[in-house]
């Protein structure tokens, strides 16, 4: 390769470089942010599902109180 050749492909290398490096920086932050979406996600679905559970809890305890003393007040 002529002088000139090579003088004029560095700069265009490390312009390819620094347009890799920027998209490898692009890729990572958008796998950080769906990595954050799907983690926060998870933790709604989490605490969504300990509400209903306790809320299901509440129910089957007030019925279970409300049968007993059905049964209590109707045994002779």
């Amino acid at each position: 390769m002529s002088p000139l050749n090579i003088s004029v492909l560095s700069p265009i290398l490390q312009l390819l470089k620094h347009e890799t490096d920027c998209l490898l920086l692009l890729i990572q932050s958008y796998v950080f942010i769906a990595d954050y979406q799907y983690m926060n996600g998870i933790s709604t679905l989490h605490n969504m599902h300990c509400v209903l559970k306790e809320w299901n809890d509440n129910i089957e305890n007030q019925q279970n109180t409300n049968h007993r003393f059905i049964l209590s007040s109707t045994s002779p």
